[in-house]
């Protein structure tokens, strides 16, 4: 299933089309990497968004580590992380984790707008840009999402994971040991 995800990711990173994400409702773990994944994420004001991977003793994956810290820095990203905490579709596009943040009434609209503009552009140029773009911008992507594998795989032997895991399942708040 990693790999499969990271598959998915470099695959949205690489088409040479435009791609663009639309977000409403809630977005959790690998969802949060697609968004990021796309060049363009376009959210409800009001969704709700989160890296809970914290919450279950667990890692990011599919690349979520590395997009994160090249969207909004490796401060947010440390937050973020570290936190499991919730935060909206308009605080995700004002620290640049997605691109714009609209009203729900705005959404259908507004990505409209965006595949009318870049659905009939030149193809081969969005393509080579977006080569440049990733040469730049997420050259060491396909490394960490390896080490993010590793990450998973340490974390899912541990105590603190199976804990997690056990609590929310019993729908309580985890203790966790350090083990």
């Amino acid at each position: 299933g990693v790999r499969i995800g990271g598959e998915l990711i470099m695959r949205l990173k690489t088409i040479s089309k435009p791609t663009i994400a639309w977000i409403e409702g809630a977005v959790a773990g690998m969802g949060m990497s697609i968004a990021m994944a796309c060049d363009f994420s376009i959210a409800e004001e009001t969704a709700k968004m989160v890296f809970a991977f914290v919450n279950i003793g667990f890692a990011p994956d599919a690349g979520t580590t590395y997009l994160l810290c090249q969207a909004a820095g490796p401060n947010k990203a440390t937050e973020l992380l570290l936190s499991g905490k919730r935060f909206s579709g308009a605080q995700a596009a004002e620290w640049g984790i997605i691109t714009e943040a609209v009203p729900k009434e705005a959404m259908e609209e507004t990505v409209q707008k965006y595949i009318r503009k870049y659905s009939g552009g030149p193809s081969v140029a969005y393509g080579q840009m977006k080569t440049l773009i990733n040469n730049v911008a997420y050259r060491e992507l396909n490394a960490c999402m390896q080490l993010e594998v590793n990450a998973q795989y340490t974390c899912s032997l541990s105590e603190d994971h199976y804990n997690a895991v056990t609590a929310f399942v019993e729908k309580r708040k985890p203790v966790f040991q350090g083990k």
